[in-house]
């Protein structure tokens, strides 16, 4: 995304997460995410609501999205204003590709992702 105060990062391992926060003042991060909704359902969560997100990282050795936000946060990197849109996933089995619904709601996600950055915070 171009956007003189905005900018796009795509981050696939969550560890890396910690580094591409940086010194933003505002972040709003797009991830898929297990939950009881439809596959393709969207949601949008407030920092204080990802520790009720089910599930831990699919990695013996990594750390899931939650973990590294709440690092971030232990450690005073987290951004003053944090936002998750969570996309709910049909499955996560590894090499499986995004399902047609989950891929319908990529275009949603990313408005949500806009108008929240957008949004005064």
């Amino acid at each position: 995304m171009r956007h003189p105060h905005l900018d796009a990062v795509e981050c696939v391992e969550p560890t890396r997460l910690l580094d591409q926060l940086g010194d933003a003042e505002v972040v709003v991060l797009v991830d898929a995410a297990r939950s009881d909704d439809p596959p393709g359902s969207t949601r949008v969560l407030d920092v204080s609501q990802l520790p009720d997100l089910p599930g831990r990282s699919e990695s013996s050795h990594g750390l899931s999205v939650r973990d590294v936000l709440a690092l971030a946060q232990a450690t005073g990197r987290a951004p003053r204003t944090l936002r998750l849109v969570a996309v709910t996933g049909a499955s996560f089995a590894v090499g499986d590709p995004p399902s047609a619904m989950v891929r319908a709601a990529t275009g949603r996600a990313a408005d949500l992702a806009v108008a929240l950055l957008r949004a005064p915070s």
